[in-house]
């Protein structure tokens, strides 16, 4: 690249990255459940070496039954080593990650668009400032990490297969391969999406440019360092995440199939309701409809995953309206137009077509589609829509260039205002209004009011995911005290397994009958056994989320609360 573009991309990459640490552990004094637990098992990691069960320096963290992978309880370790145990600790490294994105992005889009210099600015700008990519970086999410190595997985995969020189294009294929690799050990539905796409393009190379040899470098690089995760991978353990959140572990479906049966019966024939409502065209139906609404207006353009607040911001998508066009222009100018076959666009098809076939299909196979089981999405879109970037800025150039500088001023400003907006909605609307979603109360619970009460038992409803994992990230409890001192609930069908107790905290849904306990609940509880005692409410004060109560009065326990 030429200075004066690094130079702007150096800009970006620092404003970005302002953004992305700016009041990163103070701007909601909550934390996500999947946070304290990455965050309690780094800190057991660095006192001790071992994780919450009393693994040494495990490959997979069995945590609370979800198996977390390795990368990102590492990354954490080595934050909570210089930073402490606290949510910017916990949030750095997927920080880090989507500032470090910005470089990556910005270096696919140069080389799949030939150098394109306002190309590769658009795309820096996009991921600097896009909703897709700021979100996943303002809390600890792993797939924001396995994002990183996929996107630099594809810059790596672009450059080998462009390169003459037989030397650099096996260092590039072998680099493509170990960062393909760590995806694996990073987010979990990366390793659907890693062979869709391995078996997509290494095919298409193998078919159509015979590159067996350095397909081969790259095939045996991957078995090797999948090897260690192998049968962890392949066991119960390894697909109890699938088994959990999958499209076939929702019961829902059969459930609809013999409603529709029952009723469909009664005016048609039996064989007749079987063809049309059975699995087989049920769950058709649930895949294309989901790959429809993951690429659609509503989810990327307007309003995202209206349902989990955490991983949207309200009334808004994950890329700015003003892009919308840029966007059908990116499909259009890769798939439609005929062109010459040097030209780069035509080069890429098979890429990005592959880059739809693995980012799409393993995220709506676990669910609705979202930006956090989808993160490898924002490849292709950052493709697409720089695609459609080039097509309109050819076409404005055309035009007078009067009329190209005001649209283009226009579609600018109208971008910066838009980003502005959506910034300080974010932070003074939604974070507020949603302080629920990021359980902003559970950790005030914990860190304010909890320390009056350590000389009496607690019994707290599982109202909010996993209370003994706050109480030991907020309490600092020592991890030799936690492995010797938790008690841990049966095992549940799903595979998830919680801790139930710990120093004076019980996980009930009642509370013990003996005087002189407390009891933390969601729900109003008129009891008569209970005496109110107080509530935590939500930011804004307009709903008490938990209510805390003293089984008899707590006058009679002068010594139990201090």
């Amino acid at each position: 690249m030429k200075r004066q573009v690094l130079f702007i991309i150096l800009l970006i990459f620092l404003a970005g990255t302002f953004f992305r640490l700016y009041k990163l552990g103070t701007s909601l004094s909550g934390l996500l459940v999947d946070e304290a637990s990455y965050g309690y098992n780094a800190y057991s990691i660095v006192e001790t070496g071992a994780d919450e069960h009393g693994v040494l320096y495990p490959l997979v963290f069995r945590a609370f039954g979800d198996y977390k992978l390795p990368v990102y309880a590492y990354l954490t370790a080595i934050s909570v080593k210089f930073f402490g145990m606290n949510s910017f600790a916990v949030r750095l490294p997927s920080a880090l990650s989507g500032s470090f994105l910005i470089l990556i992005a910005a270096a696919l889009i140069w080389k799949v668009t030939s150098k394109n210099v306002s190309a590769t600015v658009f795309a820096s700008l996009l991921t600097a400032f896009s909703p897709f990519t700021y979100i996943l970086s303002r809390f600890g999410y792993e797939s924001n990490v396995a994002l990183l190595l996929w996107a630099g997985s594809m810059v790596s995969f672009v450059l080998a297969i462009d390169e003459n020189k037989k030397k650099q294009q096996y260092m590039f294929f072998v680099l493509h391969a170990v960062l393909l690799a760590l995806t694996w050990y990073a987010y979990v539905a990366y390793r659907l999406t890693t062979f869709l796409f391995v078996l997509i393009m290494y095919s298409y190379l193998f078919l159509k440019q015979k590159q067996w040899k350095l397909l081969l470098v790259s095939g045996v690089t991957l078995f090797l360092l999948f090897l260690p995760l192998a049968k962890q991978a392949l066991s119960g353990s390894g697909i109890a995440r699938f088994h959990q959140v999958g499209l076939f572990s929702d019961t829902g479906v059969t459930r609809k199939i013999i409603e529709n049966l029952d009723s469909c019966s009664r005016h048609l024939p039996m064989k007749l309701c079987s063809v049309l409502y059975n699995k087989g065209t049920m769950y058709s139906y649930i895949v294309v409809s989901r790959a429809v609404l993951s690429l659609s207006p509503s989810f990327l353009f307007l309003f995202g995953s209206e349902d989990l607040p955490y991983l949207s911001i309200s009334m808004r998508g994950y890329f700015s309206l003003v892009l919308l066009p840029f966007f059908y222009l990116g499909i259009f100018q890769f798939f439609l137009i005929q062109t010459d076959r040097q030209d780069s666009t035509k080069k890429y098809r098979s890429f990005i077509l592959a880059l739809f076939i693995s980012s799409v299909f393993p995220m709506i196979l676990a669910g609705e589609p979202n930006i956090l089981r989808g993160s490898s999405l924002y490849v292709l879109c950052s493709l697409l829509l720089t695609g459609g970037f080039i097509f309109a800025t050819t076409w404005l150039r055309s035009l007078p260039k009067r009329t190209f500088l005001l649209l283009s001023s226009l579609i600018a400003l109208f971008f910066f205002l838009s980003t502005l907006e959506l910034y300080l909605t974010y932070f003074t609307v939604h974070m507020p209004k949603y302080d629920g979603a990021y359980n902003v109360h559970v950790v005030k619970f914990f860190n304010e009011i909890y320390p009056k009460y350590t000389h009496t038992d607690i019994y707290i409803r599982p109202s909010f995911s996993d209370p003994i994992t706050y109480l030991a990230f907020t309490q600092h409890i020592p991890p030799l005290e936690y492995q010797n001192t938790v008690q841990w609930a049966n095992l549940e069908p799903s595979g998830f397994q919680h801790a139930r107790s710990l120093r004076n905290v019980y996980v009930s849904n009642e509370p013990s009958d003996t005087l002189c306990t407390v009891f933390l609940t969601n729900l109003v509880d008129a009891n008569p056994k209970f005496t109110y005692i107080m509530s935590v409410p939500s930011a804004n004060g307009a709903l008490n989320l938990l209510n805390l109560y003293s089984v008899g009065n707590p006058q009679q326990c002068p010594n139990n609360f201090r």
